[in-house]
């Protein structure tokens, strides 16, 4: 069934891929991953595993998923296992232009507020924190109660002095 960016950005569901789902259920649906990350201490407190698929990037906490989405300022290559279909934002997409796209779709948004994390500029309907300022970065789900989910919905100030703690 082809995906279609308004369904991801209303539903939070990208494809088959949801919150807690577990690396072994990633592997079993998608296939081992092109390139995988072990990061002992990432924010420098607890370990993380990633994954790459293209421009889908899935992070794990204690193994689940932690946060999950597509990271098209690195790479705008959209996975054929989601079989993309309709308008999806590549590299350099001002934002000006996702945000009249979001708009003509008739698909709900609201900007950043404290203590969100100032490194999103909005979050959809299905819970996707959009991130970058001038253009179009990452489209992001962040899955309650994991570390990623904290970092992004706390505020700055609140993140540093959790690192600082950290080393």
């Amino acid at each position: 069934m082809p995906l279609e960016l308004k369904e991801f950005l209303l539903t939070g569901n990208l494809g088959p891929i949801h919150c807690g789902m577990t690396e072994q259920e990633i592997i079993k649906f998608l296939g081992e991953p092109p390139e995988k990350r072990v990061i002992e201490k990432a924010h420098g407190f607890f370990r993380e595993v990633r994954f790459y698929y293209d421009s889908v990037t899935l992070f794990f906490q204690d193994n689940l998923i932690s946060l999950y989405g597509l990271w098209i300022e690195e790479c705008d290559i959209i996975p054929k296992f989601l079989e993309p279909s309709g308008y999806f934002p590549i590299r350099n997409t001002p934002m000006d232009q996702f945000l009249a796209w979001l708009r003509e779709e008739q698909i709900p948004f609201r900007e950043r507020k404290p203590p969100e994390s100032s490194l999103y500029k909005i979050f959809t309907k299905g819970g996707v924190a959009v991130m970058g300022s001038m253009k179009v970065s990452s489209l992001v789900i962040p899955c309650p109660g994991t570390e990623r989910w904290r970092t992004i919905m706390r505020t700055d100030e609140d993140l540093r002095v959790s690192m600082k703690k950290s080393t």
